[in-house]
């Protein structure tokens, strides 16, 4: 510990939080605003002493590109020309964003971060998250492959706590799954300045206390001394200074600078010095190499469980980023003018995607005052950033596909489908479509793109309301297509069906023998043949599957305004610097189960049999089950429809996996990583739930069972795991996975409820000892199946069958195959999910004239030998490289 503290330094900014205290397209004004002010005030603190001049770093770099898209060339240059003073700085990460944003997303929202770079010369070296927010693991890579080399959190503890939560403040370098580290910075909650009177103390004023500034002088002492018992190591403090009417989404603060000038003028100590966050890196960099400790593993966020509380938009983003890496692989098989053409379109269903992963999920009033026009107009317009998102990605996607197949050559006139495989190896299954698509002329239509748009966009209901056509088993080469006469699928149509009543539910194929629960509706038995194993834990409350609605019932409290919810959530003391209370382990949680199954009925179906069960629960008007057991696939897919009734009373439904799989650790993927509760996770960070992205997995050493999670991200091990803040390692986790599939928990933010249908895919995947790679394969299917369309008398150029791209090995995975931001190229984004080196041969549809190593934004960096469409590339562990290829 230092003995003395000689500079306390302050990084002015707001916290921006899209949503929350204003309606959106407001608070997106408002940042515009703050910008312009913060201009101002550096100008007119520009002869100010050294250190007092007032300095402002944007948090997030979407707030940036509204204001520049919304500026003057003259106002402009005023902010760039501060920029180069060091007076502004500009960090990179386009929002405080969720860990639902997926692996391709967190390099692509550093692409604006790029384009001010080469624009404007800006320099973007930085990362600022604040809030209740943690992030995937494999944002350390992503940092430092797209230029941040620092990185600062600053959490609000009023759900969960922060890392290393009896440390903090503190620096280190985090470690990602790569063995590659950033600098980073584990910051007090970003209005701390508030609780010790710079530069004025509204928060303190505001509940009744002092307010006057020279309360700073008599208060930061407990400050220090507070430093001092932690043995706070460095000879400098930081405080984010926020403004103290409006922490979040508030502006600069015009005192600030005043406030520092008269500290340091009239001889109190520490000195003070507004900084940007470069500048306080800088100084943290000078430090001993012993007091920045290197701590490895994802830091992961209590936050997120939000996702559960607009649990139907959740799971429609999450697809729609599936559907934008549908569309750019479509476009980089067809015209680049074209491509080039729908880039706007690409853009923006990227930008509404990334503001829907924004951390704000609801307004302040949420839960209190639900159904006024502010918590009604918030939601609205943060449930339509998915809406618009996914429509401009069903668009291009829609649009880029039919173009493939248009340019196909087909054997004569006739109705034709073409089949598209979006993953990097050859995949055998039966393709199912609309049975119309064999005996219209739908494929020849000109509004066939619209037609279509109506069916391709219901994922969430299936295809159960019509007639479908499904084939025989057909191969479709990986990453590739293949072009089928419809006559010649031999496919045999399906009539929308109720099914026939059955009063004992069994199914079984090659691998595994499924047996439904009758009573609790869910899967009973799970019987694996190849490995003679029971894999549901008869024993347990809940079947496989299973739906349980889980509540807080009112407390006691007749003033208590959140409806029992402050039975979980323990109010802070706000009168206090880090006055935080936490979380009440032992909140008294009602949980229940499905009450009665109505019916249940088998429908079989060429290579497949599925039975559906309807069921009354508790929370929902009704939960309906359907089951489906393939012939030729080692795993049982499960959906999980819920139609919830409208609550704004505190609750949660879950779906549950009790598994008999004694002595079994818990796994689940990470964007960019693979982690272990504890083991691969910072200090203190959440074991309550975790946010995983396309599986999560219990295995012991000899087998153990994969659970896709393509819909619902937020999962729980081992229990009903809410407000338990586990402080040390759970050596014996009961195997049990639950998926939080819906929820409103949180006394503001959230949703204050939600209604009606919206279904959850589940895929269970029995396997023998853990293998990072099958998972990834499995989950990748789940999120990406076989894509089927129409056409009409094809009568292109290229053939009836061909592959974008093959790779040598299976196990690497394709982020991005996709148009090059300035038309030129293809740009291909490989990842290496193993903590082994790989070398990989990749083999292109046609011989390219170029192809360079580039870096992650796509800058081409070195020229690569190739031969025949083929050229080769070694990955190093959790390695994720970038090839440009001009065609």
């Amino acid at each position: 510990m230092k003995e003395n503290i000689d500079t306390i330094y302050l990084v002015h900014h707001t916290h921006t939080d899209i949503g929350f205290t204003n309606e959106q397209p407001v608070v997106m004004d408002l940042h515009a605003q703050f910008i312009d002010q913060a201009i101002d005030l550096c100008e007119q603190t520009a002869d100010y002493p050294k250190g007092s001049a007032l300095k402002w770093t944007c948090e997030a770099m979407g707030t940036v590109l509204y204001w520049l898209r919304h500026r003057s060339d003259r106002q402009i240059q005023r902010f760039v020309d501060l920029e180069k003073q060091d007076r502004i700085e500009v960090t990179g990460t386009f929002g405080v964003f969720s860990q639902c944003i997926p692996h391709e997303a967190m390099y692509r929202q550093f692409y604006p971060a790029e384009k001010l770079r080469k624009d404007y010369g800006i320099k973007v070296t930085t990362a600022m998250h604040c809030d209740i927010n943690g992030h995937n693991w494999g944002m350390v890579e992503a940092m430092l492959d797209c230029g941040i080399d620092a990185f600062s959190m600053a959490i609000n503890e009023n759900v969960g706590r922060a890392a290393f939560n009896r440390q903090r403040p503190n620096g280190f370098y985090w470690e990602g799954a790569s063995g590659r580290k950033i600098l980073s910075w584990n910051g007090l909650h970003y209005n701390s300045n508030n609780y010790f009177g710079f530069p004025g103390i509204w928060e303190r004023s505001y509940r009744g206390l002092p307010s006057d500034k020279q309360e700073a002088v008599k208060l930061l002492p407990a400050f220090l001394d507070w430093l001092k018992k932690r043995q706070y190591p460095y000879p400098f403090s930081l405080f984010q200074v926020t403004y103290t009417t409006f922490v979040d989404n508030g502006p600069p603060d015009p005192r600030l600078a005043d406030f520092v000038r008269w500290w340091n003028e009239n001889g109190h100590a520490p000195r003070m010095e507004i900084v940007t966050l470069r500048e306080y890196f800088d100084a943290l960099r000078r430090q001993p190499a012993g007091l920045l400790p290197t701590h490895r593993g994802e830091w992961t966020d209590y936050w997120n469980i939000g996702a559960a509380s607009t649990a139907y938009e959740t799971s429609l983003n999450r697809r729609t980023y599936h559907r934008l890496y549908e569309s750019e692989l479509a476009l980089a098989w067809g015209d680049p003018i074209h491509a080039l053409a729908r880039r706007p379109e690409l853009r923006e269903s990227w930008e509404n995607a990334w503001w829907y992963d924004e951390h704000t999920w609801g307004a302040n009033t949420s839960i209190v005052q639900p159904f006024r026009q502010p918590a009604r107009s918030q939601l609205n317009q943060k449930l339509n950033f998915a809406y618009r998102a996914r429509s401009f990605a069903q668009l291009t996607r829609l649009e880029a596909i039919d173009r493939v197949a248009r340019s196909l050559r087909g054997e004569g006139d006739g109705y034709y489908v073409m089949a598209l495989n979006p993953l990097p190896w050859e995949r055998e299954e039966r393709l199912q479509f609309p049975s119309t698509w064999l005996d219209t002329d739908a494929a020849a239509t000109v509004s066939h793109v619209q037609c279509l748009d109506r069916i391709e966009g219901s994922e969430q209901q299936g295809l159960g309301d019509q007639a479908m056509a499904v084939s025989e088993p057909v191969r479709i080469p990986p990453m590739g297509y293949r072009l089928f006469p419809a006559a010649r699928l031999n496919a045999q149509t399906v009539p929308p069906s109720q099914g026939r009543p059955v009063r004992v539910a069994k199914a079984e194929n090659s691998w595994l023998r499924v047996e439904l629960d009758a009573k609790r509706g869910g899967i009973k038995s799970l019987f694996d043949k190849k490995r003679r194993r029971e894999w549901v834990d008869a024993k347990h409350e809940y079947s496989l599957g299973g739906y349980v609605h889980e509540h807080c019932e009112a407390g006691k409290n007749a003033t208590d305004m959140y409806g029992g919810r402050m039975q979980i959530f323990l109010e802070a003391d706000w009168s206090k610097f880090m006055g935080y209370r936490g979380w009440n382990a032992n909140w008294p949680a009602v949980r229940r189960g499905v009450t009665k199954v109505v019916s249940q009925t088998a429908t079989t179906l060429p290579g497949q049999i599925r039975f559906v069960q309807k069921c009354l629960a508790p929370g929902a008007k009704n939960v309906e089950y359907e089951i489906t057991l393939a012939e030729d696939k080692a795993y049982v897919d499960l959906k999980v429809t819920i139609d919830k009734l409208w609550d704004t009373a505190p609750e949660a439904c879950y779906v549950t996996f009790p598994f008999a799989l004694p002595k079994s650790r818990p796994r689940y993927q990470t964007a960019g990583g693979v982690v272990r509760p504890h083991l691969d996770q910072l200090p203190d960070c959440n074991q309550d739930y975790h946010t995983a992205q396309h599986w999560a997995d219990l295995s012991n050493d000899k087998c153990g069972v994969t659970v896709t999670t393509v819909d619902a991200p937020n999962v729980m091990f081992g229990g009903f795991n809410l407000a338990k803040l586990f402080d040390k390692p759970r050596p014996n986790i009961p195997p049990l996975l639950l998926s939080v599939a819906m929820t409103n928990y949180y006394h503001v933010n959230y949703a204050g409820g939600q209604l009606g249908s919206t279904t959850f895919h589940y895929r269970i995947f029995p396997h023998d000892a853990f293998d990072g790679a099958e998972s990834n394969r499995i989950g990748q299917e789940a999120a990406f199946p076989l894509i089927c369309h129409p056409v009409m008398n094809p009568a292109g150029t290229r053939p009836g069958k061909s592959s974008l791209l093959t790779l040598s090995n299976p196990a690497i995975v394709p982020l991005a195959v996709k148009p090059s931001e300035d038309g030129r190229a293809l740009i291909i984004r490989l990842y290496n999910p193993l903590d082994k080196s790989r070398s990989l041969t990749a083999r292109l549809f046609s011989e390219p004239r170029e192809i360079w190593q580039c870096d992650n934004l796509e800058n081409a960096k070195t020229q690569l030998p190739h031969k025949g469409g083929k050229f080769t590339a070694t990955f190093s562990p959790h390695a994720t490289l970038a090839f440009r290829v001009v065609l």
